[in-house]
């Protein structure tokens, strides 16, 4: 931290604690109010008796910013919060499997753009969620199974949506909203805290305590939302005739404390505070930044797309092929298929494969076949070189909530007509969540799952199916025979020479890469430890580009956030003893070496993460 940044954080911690001493308990309260609807009754007057924080949702943000900063008695701004729109940049698969930091820089950049044209100072709603199932919720901006790829790009989306971090000019709060398991909920929060990039957070695992431990002084607005149903629930049980009446009987009660209150109190003032709300007022909220667009829509889905499969190097394919048959619906991605092929120069025609004549129209049905149309694709796919199997998400079926979508029996009855004529299958999924393919995975000798057909697919897959560009994408979770991290591209990575040492509080793990291939290549280094239960846990990734023949050392400096574990008290903890460190391609494909934590380390480990969180000792 610069003088000038140390200097900003006292001046904001003088002003906070100044104000605090001037509000009332009902104005403490009404800090903590975060009103869900403009359309919320008696909202208004709420705003303008100072009982109002924020609010979720507006089409008059001027408005109820005047309210509050000249009819309240202290004229607190109001947080003015957007939900994200729809349909966002990319899927929340799509952008787990580029982990790419740069990506989520941009979508974070776009979004802000978007909030402050809409009249807002608070980007709500970026949800994450750390899952292996489906089934995790319409409204993530990232999804994946493990915390710490989840913390890295939800971290990197932050920093760009809230534009500096020297104190003096954010541009919008984002608050990212994490979904999951608990301990995986916790551990991702907490990696969040220490990339200082959310001046808000909704975290329920974690508390006022631990953040600030963590060196957290933001918003935390699970807090603010567990103050208020303490309050609801306690005035609904009592004769209390206010809010303010409930909380006087909650404090008494020991239900709650005050400096709970004052202490989620200060988090939401020095957030407006940070977004320069007290020295803009009401104007803030039609400020805007321009930027200009870092990333192309093409190059946003070459950094998603995952090659999961290329044998005997089918993939790409050659420029002056004139026999590629595409099997799809035009409409959909075998229609994207047949443009990016076009656009490549590559001559090719194109099959329905599925289609069923029904009231003189074709059309698809995922679960049945037209017998003429499968023998007229097998009859093309025979004067074929390549057969690019195009699926999409009608092509597939889910058989319960917590399984992944496999293809359906009229895909699996396509594969059956033309997988015995000895023409090599090339599946490209376009689907906006992984898939397994099941059964239908044996017909297939490369497998290209560029996630959902949208903008600027058409000249990905040109390049990718060219040469051009080589696929970057890294699977974001497991699914069927895909291990997580799993991801090719058109050079092979050849890993050696792991090694461990340590530092005076660190662990460094050292390795070398080398493209062995003819392509440039950008390799994902992927690192993990084997926890005591026996799971790998990603604890880092670092991206390597590489010549072909070019070789590259990769380091990793392992701290207690990497190597302990979350125990008691739901605490960072690391004991001394062995520790296996292992680093490679992805999940499946890793080189491991064994390390003893001594008594002297792991006390040094602890010592030095304080700052971050307080561990067992």
């Amino acid at each position: 931290m610069t003088a000038a940044e140390s200097g900003l954080t006292h001046e904001r911690a003088r002003f906070v604690d100044d104000l605090l001493g001037y509000m009332t308990l009902d104005e403490k309260l009404g800090q903590l109010n975060i009103a869900r609807s403009a359309l919320e009754p008696g909202l208004e007057a709420s705003i303008a008796a100072g009982r109002v924080g924020g609010v979720i949702g507006t089409d008059a943000p001027q408005r109820l910013q005047t309210l509050a900063t000249q009819h309240s008695r202290l004229g607190i701004p109001l947080l003015l919060a957007a939900n994200l729109p729809r349909p966002l940049p990319m899927s929340p698969w799509a952008l787990a499997a580029s982990w790419d930091e740069d990506l989520a820089r941009h979508i974070g950049e776009h979004l802000a753009d978007w909030a402050l044209l809409s009249g807002a100072n608070c980007l709500l709603a970026a949800r994450v969620a750390i899952t292996n199932e489906p089934q995790f919720g319409p409204a993530a901006l990232v999804a994946a199974n493990e915390a710490h790829l989840i913390a890295r790009l939800a971290t990197a989306f932050a920093q760009a949506a809230e534009g500096s971090h020297d104190g003096s000019r954010h541009r919008v709060v984002a608050i990212p909203t994490i979904e999951g398991a608990e301990p995986w909920a916790l551990r991702c929060g907490l990696d969040l805290v220490r990339g200082d990039a959310v001046w808000g957070l909704d975290c329920p695992p974690l508390d006022r305590e631990k953040a600030l431990n963590a060196g957290f002084t933001g918003l935390l607005l699970s807090e603010c939302r567990r103050l208020a149903s303490i309050l609801a629930d306690h005035f609904a049980t009592t004769s209390a005739r206010s809010q303010l009446e409930a909380a006087e009987k909650a404090i008494a009660d020991r239900l709650i404390g005050e400096h709970e209150i004052d202490g989620a109190v200060r988090g939401v003032l020095t957030v407006k505070h940070a977004l320069g709300l007290f020295r803009r007022g009401e104007g803030a909220c039609s400020e805007r930044t321009a930027r200009n667009a870092s990333l192309s829509a093409a190059e946003m889905v070459c950094r998603s797309v995952v090659l999961l499969r290329n044998e005997s190097g089918l993939l790409p394919l050659s420029p002056v092929s004139d026999r590629v048959l595409v099997v799809g619906a035009e409409d959909g991605a075998g229609g994207a298929c047949a443009d990016a092929l076009a656009r490549a120069g590559i001559g090719h025609s194109l099959a329905p494969g599925l289609a069923v004549r029904r009231d003189g129209e074709l059309w698809i049905e995922p679960v049945a076949g037209d017998h003429l149309a499968l023998s007229l694709t097998r009859d093309a796919a025979q004067r074929a070189d390549f057969v690019l199997v195009a699926l999409d998400q009608r092509h597939f079926v889910r058989h319960s909530p917590a399984q992944w979508q496999q293809p359906g029996q009229a895909v699996l009855n396509l594969l059956r007509a033309i997988s015995t004529i000895g023409t090599r299958l090339v599946a490209v999924i376009a689907s906006d969540e992984p898939v397994d393919l099941a059964e239908a995975d044996q017909h297939f000798s490369a497998v290209l799952h560029c996630w959902e057909i949208g903008s600027g697919t058409g000249e990905a897959l040109a390049d990718i199916l060219s040469g051009r560009s080589s696929p970057q994408g890294r699977m974001p979770v497991s699914a069927g025979r895909f291990e997580f991290g799993q991801g090719l591209g058109y050079s092979e990575s050849v890993f050696s020479g792991l090694s461990l040492s340590a530092g005076a509080d660190h662990l460094v793990a050292s390795i070398r890469v080398r493209n062995a291939g003819s392509f440039a290549a950008r390799e994902t280094v992927q690192a993990y430890v084997r926890e005591p239960a026996g799971n790998l846990r990603l604890v880092g990734f670092e991206h390597v580009m590489l010549a072909p023949g070019e070789e590259s050392p990769v380091r990793f400096e392992l701290k207690l956030d990497a190597l302990g574990n979350l125990g008691a008290g739901r605490r960072l903890e690391l004991e001394p003893g062995p520790r296996e460190i292992l680093i490679g391609k992805h999940a499946g494909r890793l080189l491991s070496a064994r390390f003893d934590i001594t008594a002297a380390l792991a006390r040094a480990m602890r010592h030095h993460g304080a700052g971050f969180l307080r561990v067992a000792v």
